[in-house]
């Protein structure tokens, strides 16, 4: 198979990074801007952590969040929780950790690909190359979909999906059963 000729490497829109206490990837440009503060008040903590978690953008979200001070854990003090003791999976602590080593390594400009490859006739069999772009939507699927189309594509009678970019098995051998339906 080769590239359609004509559809350029769909490359997902990033669509701004936003660190916050969303806990979520696929929030990138969801948590709508807030005044930078060199400092905040340990009192004025909850009403600004609340003001970013009600955010229209994040109502379908899950957050969950624990702040405490620093120091030996009898001396710690719980500042602020919110959904702290429910649990995320997959692990999301590890999704922001991977995520920043990956914007540092990376740079902001970086651009994950979904390549499709096949003939461009009226009936053709396609294979869809993911590469792991989080932020790929919806509408991003549409243009693709947009973008077959004028090539010249009006029907398509094998879709492979070919996710041979990632060995290994796709299942993590220490999830319970449940967090494979998850």
């Amino acid at each position: 198979m080769q590239q359609i000729q004509g559809l350029e490497d769909f490359a997902g829109l990033r669509r701004g990074w936003r660190w916050g206490l969303s806990g979520m990837i696929g929030l990138w440009g969801a948590i709508a801007p807030l005044p930078v503060q060199a400092a905040i008040c340990v009192s004025e903590l909850a009403g600004v952590l609340d003001e970013i978690a009600s955010q229209p953008s994040l109502q379908s979200a899950r957050i969950g969040v624990y702040v405490e001070t620093q120091g030996e854990a009898a001396d710690r003090q719980v500042l602020y929780a919110r959904d702290a003791q429910q649990f995320f999976i997959p692990a999301s602590n590890a999704k922001l950790l991977t995520t920043a080593a990956a914007l540092d390594f990376l740079g902001p400009n970086y651009r994950i690909r979904t390549s499709v490859y096949g003939e461009a006739e009226a009936v053709t069999d396609l294979r869809v190359v993911g590469r792991g772009d989080p932020s790929l939507a919806h509408e991003d699927l549409a243009r693709l979909a947009q973008q077959i189309a004028q090539s010249g594509v009006r029907q398509v009678s094998t879709l492979i999906g070919d996710d041979s970019y990632f060995p290994g098995s796709p299942i993590n051998p220490n999830w319970e059963w449940e967090d494979v339906q998850a």
